[in-house]
């Protein structure tokens, strides 16, 4: 009876968890995601806040970065007016060095200052937003963590327990040490792609990061890792890009400023 019984919870934590979650997922009303967005979030900074005390861990608070903060504000509108989310993003750049980008569920999403040092225009950083929007219009975040945090933590939400006992903290990790299924980051390639075209930016900004920073290694949910599959990724963003006439998303004194949006560190 043991071994049958050990046996039974093996098959439910390796069949049954990922099952309940992918039906489950769908069925979180806005808020209730946004609650487990908020505690997992929670967790979350203070795995990134591993710098100098005396600074703060989001870009854009001091005064000679705010005209960044303005930027990333004037970036960010352009997509959401176009991605049309129940949700409102809620979108910061923190002083982290890696070129890397995380969603949470509920529209919770971290730009690392890395990525904007590496990328060479607007357009490119919307683009890796775009994909990151994408995570969270399929709710990528919130199935990814309750499929790792298991069964306790998926009773913990029916009772409306977020921060109980250690599930959090094991979801929090999960968001930066794991990484989308190869379904998933095709689909917010997807989704990245046609949010870009349907603000009229450039589309194939997407693949020239994913060219650029293909190859990192730094772990987290997102396009940044170095998938065997980049390559065909890479040729699907283009091949669906449109080629209209397009429109930058910031101007050239606005894309200056963002650089900046880290400088204040």
């Amino acid at each position: 009876w043991t071994v049958a019984a050990t046996a039974s919870l093996l098959l439910v934590a390796w069949f049954g968890v990922p099952a309940i979650a992918a039906r489950l997922t769908p069925l979180l009303p806005p808020s209730i995601e946004r609650k487990l967005g908020d505690a997992v979030d929670a967790q979350v900074r203070g795995m990134l806040d591993t710098g100098k005390r005396d600074t703060a861990l989001e870009c854009g608070t001091a005064a000679t970065e705010i005209p960044g903060r303005n930027a990333l504000n004037k970036l960010m509108q352009r997509l959401e007016a176009a991605a049309a989310l129940p949700v409102t993003l809620r979108t910061s750049v923190v002083r982290k060095d890696e070129a890397n980008a995380i969603a949470l569920p509920g529209g919770r999403v971290y730009v690392f200052r890395g990525l904007i040092d590496k990328a060479e225009n607007a357009d490119e950083v919307a683009g890796v937003i775009a994909h990151e929007i994408g995570h969270v219009a399929h709710r990528d975040g919130t199935r990814a963590i309750l499929e790792g945090a298991g069964l306790s933590f998926l009773f913990g939400m029916l009772l409306g327990d977020f921060v109980g006992g250690g599930a959090v903290v094991f979801a929090a990790k999960s968001v930066l040490q794991s990484s989308y299924s190869r379904e998933a980051e095709s689909a917010a390639d997807t989704y990245g792609t046609d949010l870009m075209n349907k603000t009229g930016g450039d589309a194939h900004a997407l693949a020239n990061m994913l060219e650029k920073i293909g190859g990192a290694t730094e772990p987290g949910m997102n396009i940044l890792m170095d998938h065997p599959e980049t390559k065909a990724r890479v040729a699907a963003i283009r091949q669906r890009a449109a080629t209209q006439s397009l429109q930058p998303f910031l101007e050239p004194g606005e894309w200056a400023a963002l650089k900046q949006i880290c400088a204040g560190s």
